[in-house]
């Protein structure tokens, strides 16, 4: 993946009043932290000299982060407000951006304003700020899960899944997906089939990287073929399209559900039909003690959900073999749908699989 990051000033650049001079600390859209942000230098004329420092960030959703220090005293020449042990208070907006800054420490793609005020206390008090712009943009991936291309599989109501170079789940306001999805003719190319044939699903305003079948749809039909792409689109525009896959749908779909099937550390391209309410697994690994597994269930949304009368998550995995183990999803009381469990062992390795409950 490649960063691009425009600054619209020298990498080292000084405000300055005749008692106080601000020299800014070098910043990156992939690494912009609060302990980053108080880096910056302050130059003073006086020794002793007690000011106040304040840091914005602020993009087109408005103030996404606010950092405030309490009173600090100044030294005579330069001064590294980040070496102070004062702790500042620290304030994330509720806005998009914010969350993603918060959880990242990165800016997300977008155009913001760093700023930077001292303002010293007492007689002859000097204020002084000093703003600079970065844009922030990222070369985005964006690349289709599942169904994967040419497979055949045995639901005719597949989730439809996706992913992006962007942290996922984090998109700013005005940030979204379409989706798309069409039967492919006889003697069509899957390419002919999205630019020719009438969508029988087109969703667009998406905010997540994967959907469920629209219940308004009618199944996909026994041994069909089916072509389908995601855009993301960014204030109205499209700016990168998937690849066009395709893929058919099982002629027989009363094949039996998988048993003791292989998970992976990605989401995989198959779907497990839980019957009776137990998923039987194994892993690519081995010595592995099943009472150090930890199992969560997540809903459709990614809601991660809790076992009926339970504070934490079940992790009732029974060893049935060697590498075979089974999960009882009883105490989670699961309706009709479709889910995801991960499993995680000792060493913090997670796996993953999407679960169809009947």
């Amino acid at each position: 993946m490649k960063y691009l990051l425009t600054c619209l000033w020298l990498a080292v650049a000084v405000a300055s009043s005749s008692q106080l001079q601000i020299v800014q600390p070098v910043v990156s859209e992939f690494q912009f932290s609060p302990d980053l942000l108080k880096r910056v230098g302050v130059i003073s004329s006086y020794e002793n000299y007690n000011v106040i420092v304040e840091i914005e960030v602020t993009g087109t959703e408005g103030v996404c982060l606010l950092l405030k220090s309490p009173l600090l005293n100044l030294k005579k020449g330069y001064n590294d407000i980040g070496q102070f042990k004062a702790a500042f208070d620290i304030s994330y907006s509720e806005n998009s951006s914010a969350r993603f800054i918060r959880t990242h420490n990165a800016l997300p793609s977008g155009l913001f304003s760093l700023c930077y005020s001292i303002r010293s206390i007492g007689e002859g008090a000097v204020s002084l700020k000093e703003c600079q712009e970065i844009k922030s943009e990222r070369d985005m991936i964006l690349d289709l899960v599942f169904p994967n291309n040419h497979d055949t599989i045995i639901v005719d109501r597949p989730i439809l899944s996706w992913i992006h170079s962007s942290p996922f789940s984090d998109l700013i306001n005005g940030q979204s997906f379409n989706l798309r999805l069409v039967e492919i003719n006889s003697g069509q190319s899957s390419e002919q089939a999205i630019a020719e044939n009438t969508p029988i699903i087109y969703l667009t305003n998406i905010r997540s990287h994967s959907v469920s079948f629209p219940v308004t749809v009618e199944p996909l039909k026994k041994g069909g073929h089916y072509s389908w792409n995601v855009d993301f689109v960014d204030q109205g525009t499209v700016k990168v399209r998937t690849e066009t896959w395709d893929f058919y749908i099982e002629t027989d779909l009363t094949e039996a559900p998988l048993k003791y099937v292989v998970l992976g550390r990605n989401v995989t391209p198959d779907i497990y039909r839980v019957v009776d309410k137990r998923v039987y697994f194994s892993l690519n690994e081995s010595l592995i003690d099943a009472s150090r597994l930890q199992v969560q269930i997540y809903d459709s949304k990614g809601k991660s959900l809790v076992a009926e009368n339970q504070s934490e998550v079940s992790n009732e995995v029974i060893s049935v073999g060697v590498n075979q183990f089974e999960f009882d999803t009883s105490p989670f009381k699961l309706k009709k749908g479709f889910y995801t469990m991960r499993v995680t062992n000792a060493r913090n390795d997670k796996y993953v699989l999407m679960l169809d409950v009947q």
